[in-house]
């Protein structure tokens, strides 16, 4: 994709665990992690420029045996943490670059990504457990600690055994087979070198194993004219609202999801159909563990697509203004009778609309 300078940035040592899921061996077992993918990257290009930034530390065999526990590591920080005396240092350090890309799955690292360096193109890569899914977020989508948050709250997790402390392949530290693991990898390296190597923006997509094969969920953004105000939404999501069959007794859905921290954000994670719609709300609050919340209503258009009955106005209006409903700017969704679906905010007393972006 035409990078030629890479800086690896990792505190870690490789423990047998991380045989099974990467590229390292187990002669590299007890390395620094960075150094032992530097030896591999190079051995590839040797004309890449690379730089390492690491806390050198070592495993110490407190029985002489390289391959035994129980080890000690010394010499160094086994777990790196951002919250340190010197994230200033850290700060500048990273100003060298163009891209940030977090490859760790923690929370508090990419929250201290996404907002002390928020001028930076950051892009999260994280798997989910047995490897069903891997989430790629870009901050050209916004803040990509807040878009994981929401939408990794809609995937049903399995907690069960979720870390085993292993020997490599047969014992892995992450419930899932090289092969499940690699395939995702593949597609996310795929998409960054198709859009770096054009020079084109980096966006947010989720991939899933599903009984369709794998599914690439991408998230769709509007925006409201002359406004910094935004809406996302997974194409999932939004074929789950077009493909929802069409009801003339005016009967209201609901949307649900949040809003990021400064408001200019609109996450919407679920469309829930009138249908039984209390089922669906208590399965999808319930697996989100709070994190999403009521944004507004789905409603069916009038006769114009676009358009929408005015009485819809007059209940969003009223649920703003309700002190028992937690929103002051409910979102309306109206599907057309094309089959597609339209996107109002309230704002200063009306709708606005959202207009697609390319």
């Amino acid at each position: 994709s035409g990078v030629t300078t890479l800086a690896l940035w990792d505190d870690d040592t490789i423990e047998p665990g991380n045989i099974c899921r990467s590229t390292y061996q187990v002669q590299d077992i007890g390395k620094s992690k960075v150094e032992a993918l530097q030896e591999h990257i190079v051995s590839i290009n040797p004309f890449i420029e690379l730089r390492s930034i690491t806390t050198k530390g070592d495993w110490y065999s407190l029985t002489g045996n390289t391959f035994s526990g129980p080890f000690q590591y010394i010499h160094g920080s086994f777990y790196g943490s951002v919250n340190y005396s010197s994230q200033e240092d850290a700060i500048k350090l990273l100003d060298k670059y163009d891209l940030i890309i977090d490859c760790t799955g923690s929370n508090e690292l990419l929250h201290f990504l996404s907002y002390a360096v928020p001028e930076k193109e950051i892009i999260s890569l994280c798997i989910t457990n047995r490897s069903r899914n891997l989430l790629l977020f870009s901050s050209n989508d916004g803040n990509p600690f807040e878009l994981r948050k929401m939408y990794l709250s809609k995937i049903e997790q399995d907690t069960k055994n979720f870390y085993v402390e292993g020997s490599g392949c047969y014992s892995p530290t992450f419930i899932a087979t090289y092969s499940d693991i690699s395939t995702l990898v593949n597609l996310a390296v795929k998409e960054l070198n198709a859009k770096i190597s054009k020079n084109q923006l980096l966006h947010s997509v989720i991939w899933s194993y599903d009984n369709r094969g794998i599914i690439a969920d991408r998230l769709k953004t509007y925006e409201i004219p002359n406004s910094k105000i935004r809406l996302t939404i997974s194409s999932e999501t939004l074929m789950d609202g077009e493909e929802m069959t069409y009801s003339t007794n005016e009967e209201i859905g609901y949307l649900l999801g949040g809003y990021s921290t400064d408001g200019t954000i609109v996450m919407v994670s679920h469309i829930i159909e009138s249908e039984n719609a209390k089922g669906h709300l208590d399965y999808a609050f319930r697996l989100s563990g709070g994190i999403i919340d009521y944004l507004g209503d789905y409603v069916y258009s009038d006769s114009e697509t676009g358009s929408y009955k005015p009485k819809y106005q007059d209940i969003i209006a009223a649920k703003a203004a309700d002190e028992n409903i937690n929103i002051n700017n409910p979102v309306l969704a109206t599907r057309n009778l094309d089959g597609t679906l339209s996107f109002y905010l309230y704002l200063a007393g009306k709708l606005e609309k959202f207009i697609p972006l390319d």
